[in-house]
């Protein structure tokens, strides 16, 4: 062997497809409190937001020579603290995929397509028939639920006033 040959050095590559990357994100989406799968695009469910039959649905991936930008199309429970859990899911979604693949995340974008009101359908229902059946105990304890709720997202928005104004 010539020395030219020893020394050539072998450019091996590694390819990671899109849909394990948006299969990555969907897990860490799957993680986030009060995030319930989109309506566009994505199966039904959380297993249909997880990948079981289409992994990634509602993840879109762009692959560029420095990186990936990922787009995450969600709804959220109404009463959720939309910015806050959107830059935690951001966080969240660059973390897995930079320590998973080694790819650098350009973006993550979080396109919030809707709110989801199941869980005040549920309390209202709970609440109209303690009043019904007179079970004034029952809606008292939802209506106190529901105050402590409120004070702490009153708390919570606040906080992130005072911490604003300091920066």
């Amino acid at each position: 062997m010539s020395d030219i040959e020893k020394s050539e050095i072998v450019m091996d590559k590694i390819h990671i497809a899109d849909e394990v990357i948006a299969a990555i994100a969907a897990l860490a989406v799957g993680r986030q409190p009060s995030i319930v799968p989109s309506s566009t695009g994505v199966g039904e469910g959380l297993a249909g937001f997880l990948g079981m039959k289409t992994p990634g649905k509602g993840v879109k991936v762009d692959n560029f020579d420095t990186g990936v930008s990922i787009d995450i199309f969600i709804t959220m429970e109404y009463g959720a603290r939309i910015n806050i859990i959107a830059r935690q899911l951001q966080s969240s979604v660059r973390e897995d995929i930079e320590k998973m693949t080694g790819l650098k995340v350009l973006h993550v974008n979080v396109h919030v397509q809707g709110l989801s009101f199941k869980e005040q359908q549920k309390e209202m229902k709970a609440l109209k028939d303690a009043k019904e059946n007179k079970d004034y105990k029952n809606a008292k304890d939802i209506l106190d639920v529901k105050e402590k709720e409120i004070q702490e997202v009153l708390e919570d928005m606040n906080e992130t006033e005072a911490k604003e104004a300091d920066e």
